[in-house]
């Protein structure tokens, strides 16, 4: 019966709120095969008494995490952090992404930090911490928080930073799954009629997919899951094939905050049961129809698209408004103390807020709706986005790698001689001869091979060093910042460079290995404004496809576990030594800000285009 009911939500994707989760298991130990256990017979058992004993020790999903043995408490777990400064961003008229969260919410409507969010974008900041660590972290409470904003602006040196959550998986489906398999995969992650997590082991070679180690798998033993939810249709659990199995546990996770936080608003592309062990946690939640979503080819869809972009002086208080009257006759605002849960849709959008020292143990999983009835009005947007986007990420390689190649060609037709030799005074800064030999590298098509990619960069960084050193000479430090913003030799060489960078195929290793050894190896000159401002400039002017190719030569070497023919080194070390060296460049966090999101714009509009041919 409590199967049937939860299934109701399930199949309309309906959030609902459990209030005692203890009571959703089996008191005794009862196997998957419908056997009685043995303790069903033991006299032991008989006095009710001690059942009711059992079942109270048993009760918690999780006992309190400060008391777990201190094997986990040393293990080390990934933690989100947010930083309270004054940065100049907050000086200006336009809203940050966390003003305009906490602007669309009804939870916060002063609009004042009343804790530290995490946005979960690109100013995501990682770390990681032992769990002991954690815990113990000096919390900040709400109220001290806004004390030490107020204290932030008077001084712009001080930092403040808050760890918002700790979240780790505890149990999770390997991640060499491919995305159609982790979508119709059976189940590997089990939960007995007891509420105890088990592994199904799987012996059919054939299957790909497996349960990856996560640092708090030891953890699994402790928690006790409501099974009448999570097992499914249990007659179909007594089935040793499980085809019609109607839940699969993609992933079990711990979530603990040290501190008062929250998260922006976002929503899930699986099915989310949130268990909240300690503490209480707020949820805001509201139906996929309410907010627009960032683009299906973001790497945050599952972001408001108004959230998007750190500055945003477009968004005037009329957008807000119309976002609020979406939500206001929809939203609802549920608590979930200790021992509660709550069943998230997907697609649903929700906003978090977790009291200090909250813990909660949260289930992502595939529900398999066997019934026919037709898929729920308020979803049927969200569905039609969610098969636009895997089918997008399905074939964004290949897509990408069409599209590249059909730049390379038209750039073969293109005419070298337009692109004129670098000037200073309208005086040319490098012999003719030896700009005439760059430029023509950056078109022949022997640039298709490693070796030449690495001759036309030997000659790149040569001239682009020498035309710094001749800038420096003649303009000298008082010219500083303003000349300098009109270098009249960036367009030139960011036209030879988007030429070289259109050649380079990431799916060839070596290709790649070029590419990022290549910032590895660019001249810094002695004035840092110079190279700064200079280097600033050179990226802005390259295309979005360009930028494609080198966020993407980072990412896809990175994943490869190689070493360098050279001299051993492997490919995360040479990335991560080719990516510092890259932001080195700049003197500044404005500069290096500013390209950093340049990038990620210019990587996105990129993205755009391949998406609305892919579509087509």
């Amino acid at each position: 019966s409590s199967w049937n009911a939860f299934q109701y939500y399930l199949a309309r994707c309906i959030p609902v709120k459990i209030a005692d989760v203890s009571s959703f298991r089996a008191v005794d130990p009862v196997p998957f095969n419908g056997m009685k256990s043995e303790s069903n017979n033991r006299s032991s058992h008989s006095n009710n008494k001690e059942r009711n004993e059992m079942a109270n020790c048993d009760r918690e999903v999780l006992c309190r995490v400060a008391s777990l043995p201190s094997t986990i408490l040393e293990t080390m777990v990934t933690v989100q952090c947010a930083f309270s400064s004054n940065t100049s961003t907050e000086k200006e008229t336009s809203e940050l992404p966390q003003q305009l969260d906490r602007a669309i919410s009804f939870c916060t409507k002063d609009g004042k930090a009343r804790c530290p969010t995490f946005m979960g974008q690109e100013d995501q900041v990682t770390s990681e911490m032992t769990l002991q660590e954690v815990i113990s972290w000096n919390r900040v409470s709400s109220h001290d928080f806004d004390a030490v904003n107020a204290e932030t602006s008077k001084d712009d040196s001080m930092i403040h930073m808050a760890v918002c959550v700790a979240q780790e998986p505890i149990l999770t489906i390997s991640s060499s799954c491919d995305r159609k398999e982790l979508y119709d995969c059976k189940p590997q992650i089990q939960i007995e009629l007891d509420g105890r997590v088990s592994k199904h082991e799987k012996h059919d070679v054939n299957m790909t997919n497996s349960v990856a180690r996560s640092r708090l798998e030891p953890l699994a033993a402790m928690l006790r899951m409501p099974s009448f939810l999570m097992v499914g249709n249990p007659e179909a659990n007594d089935k040793s094939d499980n085809e019609t199995n109607n839940i699969t546990i993609h992933d079990i996770n711990l979530w603990h905050a040290p501190q008062t936080c929250c998260t922006n608003v976002h929503y899930d592309d699986r099915d989310n049961l949130l268990l909240v062990t300690e503490g209480v946690k707020t949820v805001e939640i509201c139906p996929p129809g309410c907010i627009v979503g960032s683009p299906i080819y973001s790497e945050h869809a599952n972001h408001p698209v108004m959230l998007r972009r750190t500055r945003i002086g477009s968004v005037n208080s009329e957008a807000k408004q119309n976002i609020l009257e979406l939500k206001r006759r929809r939203t609802h605002i549920v608590s979930v103390s200790a021992g509660q849960a709550l069943y998230i849709p997907p697609g649903w959008w929700h906003r978090v807020e977790s009291e200090s020292a909250c813990t909660a143990v949260n289930v992502w999983f595939k529900y398999k709706d066997t019934s026919p009835q037709e898929v729920p009005k308020h979803m049927v947007d969200f569905r039609d986005r969610q098969t636009k986007r895997k089918y997008y990420e399905n074939n964004e390689t290949e897509l990408a790698a069409s599209y590249l190649e059909k730049l390379r060609k038209a750039q073969r037709g293109s005419n070298s001689n337009d692109i004129s030799c670098p000037t200073l005074t309208c005086r040319p800064i490098l012999k003719r001869e030896d700009w005439t030999l760059l430029r023509d590298m950056a078109f022949r098509d022997e640039l298709l091979e490693a070796e030449a990619q690495a001759d036309f960069l030997d000659v790149f960084i040569r001239c682009w060093e020498k035309c710094i050193d001749t800038f420096s000479e003649k303009l000298g430090e008082q010219t500083y910042p303003y000349e300098l913003r009109e270098l009249s030799f960036l367009p030139s060489f960011a036209a030879v460079l988007n030429a070289f960078l259109l050649r380079i195929r990431l799916d060839r290793p070596k290709e790649r290995q070029v590419l990022v050894g290549m910032w590895a190896g660019f001249p810094l000159p002695q004035h840092k404004r110079l190279r700064s401002i200079s280097f600033t400039h050179l990226i802005k002017h390259l295309q979005p496809a360009s930028c494609y190719v080198i966020t993407e030569a980072w990412e896809r070497h990175a994943s490869v576990a190689e070493k360098s023919e050279i001299d051993g080194t492997s490919n995360q070390v040479e990335v991560e030594k080719s990516y510092k060296h890259f932001f080195n460049m700049f003197d500044d966090g404005h500069n290096e800000n500013m390209i950093r999101l340049h990038l990620l714009g210019s990587v996105e509009a990129f993205k755009k285009e391949m998406c609305s041919i892919l579509m087509h």
